[in-house]
């Protein structure tokens, strides 16, 4: 992804623009950054509103959009009220929200007094709850309070009870669903964030070999069943063995836990399955992999040109040159 391969960012204009307040509903990472960005671009003139669902989001978040909101994704009646009186018709997901914890607290709860359950399930629920139990609300001054025990609100139970042992899809779907039947449509990522589309082609310059595209090709069979599974989208290899696959950790740590087993040269493929729905949790990278990749000797990473969202491209691609690791966009 050199800077000729890289689209034009300014000056697009998407269905994004196309009348009316728009809304992100934003995780953690910088992807919520670039859609409030984009939807700025889209419509200069349309309200942009950002609700960070999770406590760990970009701090320029609250800048960036016409409206900030701080409010949990466990407070769902709020999340939906505050983008009906905004006169929001179009939002995006966009940014992690762990399915575990948003799921976690709903066990067995039957009203809106519910809060997140304990053991295991406190990690997740509290990067999701983002310890805002108390539900609070606010303009770019709010903030969520540290309890870690968040209120559930009748509509989020309704709609996330039962759902523990259904794939991620199914939960994002769900509040979707819930979504729509309130007038408001769930955006596609990657057309939000088409600038973002991995190219085809290896961006680094470095090239590759017969046997690289070998182990490319054969990490994507194994990569997309996983996904296809909805149990990870990577997969590391070694000279043709599979050392990692991702599961709940997320990449990063499956990156980290391939290359202890690995040692330096191993790869890594990260795929999209077949059924992935573009509106939620498209593959991501971006800087912060190419770290990851450098401190384990990886000499390759793999991803699905079309269907992974590259973030900071030009950084991503110079760090990659620069510590000898190519970046391959692989088509189907």
């Amino acid at each position: 992804m050199t800077g000729e391969d890289m689209p034009a960012r300014n000056g697009e204009r998407s269905r994004a623009g196309t009348g009316g307040a728009k809304a992100v509903l934003a995780g953690s990472g910088r992807l919520p950054v670039e859609g409030v960005l984009a939807l700025r671009r889209a419509g200069e003139s349309e309200p942009v509103v950002a609700i960070a669902l999770v406590e760990a989001v970009e701090p320029e978040l609250a800048s960036l959009a016409s409206q900030y909101y701080r409010i949990p994704v466990t407070r769902w009646q709020e999340v939906v009220d505050t983008l009906r009186a905004a006169g929001c018709r179009r939002c995006y997901f966009l940014g992690k929200v762990e399915k575990r914890g948003l799921v976690a607290g709903t066990a067995g709860r039957h009203d809106g007094g519910g809060t997140a359950g304990g053991g295991d399930g406190d990690k997740a629920a509290a990067r999701v709850g983002g310890g805002a139990g108390d539900g609070v609300t606010g303009q770019a001054r709010g903030g969520m309070r540290g309890n870690r025990r968040a209120q559930w609100d009748a509509r989020a139970l309704r709609l996330l009870e039962g759902l523990q042992a259904k794939p991620d899809g199914a939960v994002f779907a769900r509040l979707a669903a819930d979504l729509a039947g309130a007038g408001i449509e769930i955006g596609r990522q990657d057309e939000l964030l088409a600038s973002l589309l991995a190219p085809p082609g290896e961006w680094t310059g470095l090239g590759i070999t017969a046997d690289e595209e070998s182990m490319i090709d054969h990490g994507f069979q194994l990569a997309r069943l996983l996904a296809d599974l909805d149990i990870g989208q990577t997969v590391v290899l070694k000279e043709g063995v599979v050392m990692a696959v991702e599961a709940a950790e997320g990449t990063d740590a499956c990156l980290r836990r391939g290359a202890r087993l690995a040692g330096p040269g191993a790869i890594a493929v990260k795929a999209c399955g077949k059924e992935q729905d573009p509106r939620f949790d498209l593959p991501t990278i971006g800087p912060e992999t190419v770290a990851v990749l450098r401190r384990g000797g990886y000499r390759l990473l793999a991803v699905e040109a079309g269907h992974t969202l590259v973030i900071d491209g030009e950084r991503t691609v110079a760090e990659a040159r620069a510590a000898g690791i190519k970046l391959v966009g692989w088509s189907r």
